[in-house]
């Protein structure tokens, strides 16, 4: 059996959650808890790899226990513990082996915030576009990318090594919602490319401020005679994962 891991934690103390030499990422750090509570090494499975300053709020991720030294419901506070609230396990379950954080999603939920006001004690975490938005333009650029797209022009040019490769996928719904100044953008999909919601709220962004037509983003989406990625890519720092669905 697997031990899974329901976390959530602020992105913008980690340098992204996969694993890198020499930087603090989240998979990197709670290996290294686990592998002292077990005193042996410990590889963590993670649902998806999320960039700097990218948050969670439903973060999965698995791992094999060596023992039962620590019983499981012990165990999302004793991890918890050494992050100093950066970081919460907020649950662990137990799961069959063939169990995959990654393989076995069936969808992913992610929000981005943008700040309509300026809010200075926001800025650390939320997007501001130092321009007026449009709401009904953002909500109807946004509206373009439902259903089945290919997305390769919504993506990291990094991503784009395999010429067969292909980056034909999915957004089932997205959902906008303004409160207290805040911008609330939830886009659901089985699957997301690098970059991909951050390119796509960036291109709304873009129509709404007047710096963009919703014409050109709609040939970008097409592929018809056009190369290059959106302009806007928006920060990191508004952008949370915040659900994983099995």
């Amino acid at each position: 059996m697997k031990y899974v891991m329901h976390i959530g934690f602020d992105g913008l103390c980690f340098k992204g959650t996969q694993k890198q030499k020499g930087c603090k990422t989240v998979q990197g750090e709670l290996e290294k808890v686990l592998s002292r509570i077990y005193d042996r090494p410990i590889d963590l499975e993670c649902c998806s790899r999320l960039d700097s300053d990218v948050s969670a709020m439903d973060f999965v991720c698995a791992f094999t226990p060596c023992d039962d030294r620590i019983k499981m419901n012990k165990l999302p506070s004793v991890l918890s513990l050494p992050f100093n609230g950066i970081l919460k396990v907020k649950s662990i379950e137990e799961r069959n082996d063939s169990f995959s954080p990654r393989f076995s999603a069936h969808s992913k939920t992610y929000i981005y915030l943008i700040d309509l006001e300026g809010e200075p004690f926001l800025q650390s975490h939320l997007y501001h576009p130092n321009k007026e938005i449009d709401i009904e333009k953002y909500k109807e650029t946004l509206n373009i990318f439902l259903g089945i797209h290919d997305f390769k022009l919504f993506s990291s040019k990094d991503d784009r090594k395999d010429e067969n490769e292909t980056y034909i996928s999915a957004i089932e719904s997205i959902e906008v919602i303004q409160k207290n100044g805040i911008l609330f953008t939830y886009i659901k999909g089985p699957c997301f490319h690098r970059y991909q919601v951050r390119f796509m709220v960036g291109a709304a962004v873009e129509v709404a401020t007047g710096r963009s037509s919703l014409e050109s983003i709609k040939d970008k989406l097409s592929g018809i005679g056009v190369t290059g990625t959106p302009r806007l890519k928006v920060p990191g720092k508004g952008l949370v994962l915040y659900k994983v669905t099995y």
